[in-house]
């Protein structure tokens, strides 16, 4: 669309009839204002214009009305044209359609609540408390995490999971990755059998250039044992052992692949944090949290939420409990 240095359209192209319905017989002639749909302020459009005045340009997105009533979002591009003394003479603007991106957008955001709401919640009971924190980079997130009780909530098994990748395709296989973890997390093999069952299964659905990095664990608390695999997580923190490094492949890369386990004793008091990369490569590098177990999580979720990190950020922090705490919350 093209407008005179007051605003008055003097040429539309069929892009711009396809879009708003108006023939360009309809629109030449009129002004811009033929096709605001109310949405935005009149403030709105004094800041746009004062910007465009000052600056020569101005771009954003903004809410119209077509011929027929329906309104829809675009992203305008408007660009002052001057003579050679500097006076406009013209406005030229383009926009795009963007209605296909918004109802993308809606649907990202339903996928990622319905993520986060398939998260188990936080508890704190006698022999241990754990605290989440789970950080979607973009809407949805390829992270995942879970643990459930066994034995007469003596032993808790969980795992932490992390999909390479943004947006509904890494979503899904997420929770592909989520049903078989729930398939063995009742079952007695071991966690290097439970691994190797999962990244068989796996391949089916993981093309050449995705995979996923987990680590599993089960905390014994009869036997003050942490027993723990890693495929792909090759850390996490302990406020008795300071960081902690194991090997593991990945997820979803090649068949019967082995893994190896890990036993760790742990006392009354003593913290495990297990984290993604999101998370972890956000972290300075010498933090190995702080003699306070919640202080050290609120310090975890300030990192995760800061702009500096550029991927999903999820944790699972559990501390072991005094035999005589007895709470549950969440």
């Amino acid at each position: 669309m093209i407008t005179d240095a007051r605003g008055v359209i003097l040429c539309v192209n069929h892009a711009f009839t396809r879009v708003t319905g108006y023939a360009s017989e309809e629109a030449i002639g009129r002004t811009p204002r033929m096709l605001k749909s109310g949405r935005q302020s009149q403030a709105f459009y004094k800041n746009m214009w004062a910007y465009l005045l000052k600056t020569g340009s101005w771009q954003g997105e903004i809410w119209n009305r077509r011929k027929s009533g329906e309104i829809y979002p675009e992203w305008l591009m408007v660009d002052a044209i001057k003579d050679e003394k500097g006076s406009v003479t013209h406005y030229l603007a383009v926009f795009m359609d963007i209605t296909e991106k918004e109802q993308l957008k809606k649907e990202l955001i339903l996928a990622g609540k319905i993520q986060a709401e398939l998260l188990p919640l936080d508890f704190e009971e006698r022999t241990a408390t754990v605290r989440t924190i789970y950080q979607p980079y973009r809407y949805v997130s390829g992270d995942l995490y879970d643990y459930k009780w066994k034995k007469e909530r003596t032993i808790l098994f969980g795992y932490l999971m992390d999909v390479m990748g943004h947006g509904l395709a890494t979503a899904l296989q997420t929770s592909a990755l989520r049903v078989l973890f729930h398939q063995i997390m009742s079952k007695d093999d071991s966690l290097t059998d439970k691994l190797f069952y999962i990244n068989n299964e796996a391949l089916r659905f993981f093309t050449d250039d995705t995979l996923a990095a987990a680590i599993c664990f089960e905390f014994d608390f009869e036997k003050h044992t942490l027993t723990y695999a890693s495929a792909g997580i090759n850390y996490f923190i302990s406020s008795a052992e300071h960081l902690i490094k194991i090997e593991g492949t990945f997820l979803g890369v090649m068949e019967d692949v082995c893994f190896e386990q890990h036993v760790l004793h742990f006392n009354a008091g003593d913290c495990f944090y297990f984290m993604t990369d999101g998370l972890f490569d956000a972290l300075p590098q010498s933090f190995r949290g702080t003699d306070s177990f919640e202080r050290t999580v609120k310090d975890l979720c300030t990192y995760a939420a800061n702009k500096g990190c550029k991927d999903d950020a999820s944790a699972i922090c559990l501390k072991v409990n005094d035999n005589h705490v007895v709470r549950r919350s969440g």
